[in-house]
């Protein structure tokens, strides 16, 4: 990794466009269909198994159930093959040209301070933004499919680390900020490209209740992928954040803090 001074937290509207990148929009449309078709044929298949072997799906596990937890990763997979196919195959194998490259080492104590701002940030517009229209109550739909909205075992806990702190992260900045956030540069600021990037990244999400935090989330990573002109200090921070969100829910689910 390359040693540089600290880069600055401003975005300069005038910052050239980063180097042009050999796929397109076409492309990202063909890594969303194969990402689509890939989830339905999944999915099917993991139907079929349960019913021809008569497992049954305790809802209680969420995420941590064998079939489920199975499907998830293997949807990240595909996630992976298409960006695979569809931007690193045109660059002729080059990872580079998604971000596959040094980076100073400065970010890696930033980051565990980013998260927080993060989930900070994150809590601040759902409180000002979301609760308002929520009756006063606000649920995070994410952690009931994630846990069953039953208490976390040690071993739940593992097995969610494994797919939201370790393959998703990896699965989402492929996509967002290594596939995508370099052709939305090319002819955009980086500031314009940092607000589209986020806007993205919230809506693929597809949960409506989240959108204004996710929002925030992804262009402080686009923002990270610009400043850095790495992917990886975007993965470790994904990363981050989520195992924070993992050990909060472990720890409260087991009264290790109150809730």
């Amino acid at each position: 990794m390359i040693e540089a001074p600290m880069p600055p937290f401003d975005v300069p509207d005038n910052q050239p466009p980063q180097v042009l990148v050999p796929w397109g929009w076409r492309d990202v449309g063909k890594a969303i269909f194969l990402l689509i078709v890939g989830t339905f044929v999944l999915g099917a298949l993991t139907v079929g198994y349960t019913l021809y072997t008569d497992t049954v799906v305790d809802p209680s596990e969420g995420m941590t159930a064998a079939p489920l937890f199975w499907l998830g990763a293997l949807v990240y997979v595909v996630v992976i093959l298409a960006v695979y196919l569809f931007a690193v195959r045109r660059a002729n194998g080059d990872w580079a040209l998604l971000g596959f490259r040094g980076f100073s080492l400065w970010w890696l104590p930033l980051i565990p301070v980013l998260a927080v701002v993060e989930l900070m940030g994150m809590s601040i517009i759902n409180l000002v933004l979301v609760l308002p229209f929520t009756g006063g109550t606000f649920e995070n739909p994410q952690v009931e499919a994630l846990t069953g909205g039953s208490a976390m075992s040690a071993r739940g806990f593992g097995l969610l680390l494994i797919l939201v702190a370790v393959i998703a992260p990896i699965a989402e900045e492929l996509f967002f900020r290594g596939m995508l956030y370099p052709l939305l540069r090319q002819r955009r600021s980086a500031k314009v490209a940092i607000v589209l990037n986020g806007f993205v990244f919230a809506l693929i999400h597809f949960i409506p209740l989240l959108i204004p935090g996710l929002f925030f989330v992804g262009m402080v990573l686009a923002w990270v992928r610009e400043r850095s002109g790495s992917i990886i200090p975007c993965i470790l921070l994904h990363a981050a954040q989520n195992s924070i969100v993992l050990f909060s829910l472990y720890a409260m689910s087991n009264g290790m803090i109150p809730q």
